[in-house]
């Protein structure tokens, strides 16, 4: 997993009790119900003190590629499918399942562009 991540990936940690989120349109689809001011802060105490996530971006971070239903019925679907929550729960037994899956999604994409 770890050469995986540092040949493929470009891991980037946020704090968000810290720091603000980066204008990156896919990270609203994470938050889901997060709270963010102007700034770009999270403010809600819930998601500061509950959020982990691991949102695997396009290079140009508008695209979501470990995308996850927003509904609970969704979450338990994305685990039917795929045996794993994609972003929001991922076990570490279904990690390296979820980053290939993630560059599939991304080869597909690049596949469709014109």
């Amino acid at each position: 997993m770890i050469a995986l991540v540092n040949e493929r990936f470009v891991p980037v940690w946020i704090n968000i009790r810290r720091e603000p989120l980066p204008k990156l349109s896919a990270l609203r689809r994470v938050l889901i119900a997060g709270n963010v001011n102007p700034d770009g802060y999270v403010t809600d105490l819930v998601s500061q003190g509950f959020f982990l996530r691991s949102a695997v971006l396009t290079p140009d971070g508008q695209e979501l590629l470990n995308p996850q239903l927003e509904t609970v019925a969704g979450s338990f679907e994305s685990l039917r499918r795929h045996g794993y929550f994609s972003y929001a729960q991922v076990g570490v037994e279904d990690y390296l399942r979820m980053l290939h899956d993630a560059l599939d999604r991304a080869a597909a994409l690049t596949a469709c562009a014109p």
